[in-house]
């Protein structure tokens, strides 16, 4: 079995890779975070090994099921290779580093949960003004399954299948079966939707995160 030391260090390594994946494409001489060009393309080669290598030590390390690898697994597939991305799984690293530091690996703020879900969003809904539909749905209905996990999260309601936490939200009186029903829709929409349907859905969401997180 690997020691505490031994993950926290492979954490901390990630974590000051990051700065170097940052790196891969010309910007600012500064580190500081408010000079990062957001909208900057990083090299796609460095950028995929480097978040890959995260997804996996998270999914050995804490578990399918634990809230930092779900997090940062869903940000990593709805992002694109550009600094903000880097930056969002940063932050969710330095999180879990900090927690399972403390050894507690389930604690992940409601503010950093509400701000990675808003920052996937965005990203659907910039897929969707460049006229890429089917991503900007498989983007939204990501964004949609992580709010329905972390609500349940925050409430007591776990479970690997997503309607099923949506019922039992329900059944706990979270929502109302109006807003069940809403929810079924958007998690039962394919890509033979239409552009107005998930414009919709982006919204509809970010008005769920806004009234749930």
């Amino acid at each position: 079995m690997k020691t505490k030391q031994y993950i926290l260090d492979k954490l901390d390594k990630l974590i000051n890779e990051a700065e170097e994946v940052l790196k891969t494409e010309p910007r600012e001489a500064t580190l500081d975070y408010l000079e990062v060009d957001f909208k900057k393309e990083l090299g796609t080669e460095s950028y995929y090994k480097w978040a890959s290598t995260c997804v996996n030590l998270l999914k050995n390390h804490f578990g399918e099921d634990n809230i930092y690898y779900e997090t940062f697994n869903a940000s990593f597939k709805a992002s694109a290779n550009e600094a903000k991305s880097v930056l969002m799984c940063k932050g969710i690293l330095r999180a879990a580093r900090d927690d399972y530091q403390s050894d507690d690996v389930t604690n992940l703020s409601t503010l950093l949960r509400v701000e990675i879900i808003t920052e996937i969003l965005g990203q659907a809904q910039e897929a969707l003004k460049g006229g890429d539909k089917n991503r900007a749905y498989i983007i939204s209905t990501t964004a949609l399954e992580l709010a329905l996990r972390f609500l349940g999260d925050l409430k007591g309601v776990r479970s690997k299948k997503v309607d099923k936490i949506n019922g039992d939200l329900r059944k706990k009186k979270v929502y109302n079966a109006a807003k069940e029903k809403q929810i079924k829709s958007w998690l039962e929409m394919n890509d033979d939707c239409s552009g107005d349907d998930v414009g919709a859905m982006i919204t509809g969401v970010n008005g769920f995160v806004a009234d749930y997180l």
